[in-house]
């Protein structure tokens, strides 16, 4: 059988406060709740199940569309609205659904992200911005009830895009939102302390802007403003116009540029075993990049 190529992206969840367990439990509390994917179309997700011997979970996200039985239907024939009588005729069950789409999420709760497939087994795909949009409306306070924590759920960015829109070459304004990041002990020194920051003011969302005035050539952030920038990368979003004197202006931000990741179904028969693949490839190459 042929190798076909799939691919996915991944999403950062923080929670505040940060107890033990927090994010699968937030996840087997969202399972089979129906939210809006985009127009139409609705989704959900399985409940999260915890692959051997490993710090993950896995399961499914379900993608289909909402028919409005009650409403107006097309005659194609007639090109007009279809009678009462032929619409009687309409027999849909109340659990069947069309266009429906699976796709894989694996969680690794260690690191906190949720991977998701964005083109499936069968060639099927679904936009990055669609499955945070998802994942936003299942880890709200409408679908989550009353709870001790919030959580944000950001896209994990390309790697190289925070260099790349600080060092834009007509670095005009540089917008950054921050949402309360993880205070999980893996975080880096610069995370601890916004986050030290944000709870001394009891504020959860950070937002600064940043626009150089008309009598210099670029922004020239500083070591803190990097820092922020990419703590908003994590958690958030940052945003940088790039404007020449005499040029159009170009925009790049880190919500329109995620981390792809890419696979075959050569790499395994599961998306875990797939993920894993790819992430053993990745580490090699880093590892041989530091000894060169």
């Amino acid at each position: 059988m042929r190798e076909r190529s799939l691919s996915a992206c991944a999403l950062s969840l923080d929670a505040t406060p940060h107890p033990d367990g927090v994010y699968v439990q937030a996840l087997r509390k969202c399972a089979n709740a129906e939210v809006p994917a985009r127009g139409d179309t609705l989704a959900k997700i399985t409940t999260p199940r915890k692959v051997n011997n490993h710090d993950s979970y896995a399961g499914r996200l379900l993608v289909w569309t909402e028919i409005d039985v009650a409403g107006k239907w097309l005659d194609k024939e007639k090109n007009d609205q279809l009678s009462d009588e032929e619409k009687s005729k309409i027999n849909i069950p109340d659990n069947a659904a069309p266009n429906y789409k699976t796709f894989n999420y694996v969680f690794t709760e260690k690191d906190h992200k949720i991977y998701v497939e964005t083109k499936n087994d069968l060639g099927e795909t679904l936009g990055v911005k669609t499955i945070r949009n998802i994942f936003d409306r299942l880890m709200s306070a409408d679908i989550q009830g009353e709870t001790d924590y919030v959580i944000a759920v950001t896209v994990v960015p390309d790697e190289h895009v925070v260099e790349e829109l600080l060092n834009l070459p007509h670095l005009k304004k540089l917008e950054l939102k921050i949402r309360t990041p993880n205070a999980d002990y893996a975080s880096p020194e610069i995370r601890q302390r916004v986050l030290r920051m944000m709870e001394e003011n009891s504020a959860h969302v950070l937002e600064q802007t940043w626009t150089k005035p008309s009598n210099v050539e670029k922004l020239t952030p500083t070591k803190e403003v990097r820092e922020l920038t990419l703590v908003a990368a994590d958690t958030g979003y940052a945003r940088a116009t790039d404007k020449p004197r005499n040029g159009p202006a170009k925009t790049v931000s880190t919500d329109d540029r995620p981390k792809a990741y890419s696979f075959t179904t050569g790499d395994g028969d599961t998306f875990f075993e797939r993920l894993r693949a790819k992430v053993r490839r990745f580490m090699a190459d880093k590892n041989k990049q530091v000894t060169r």
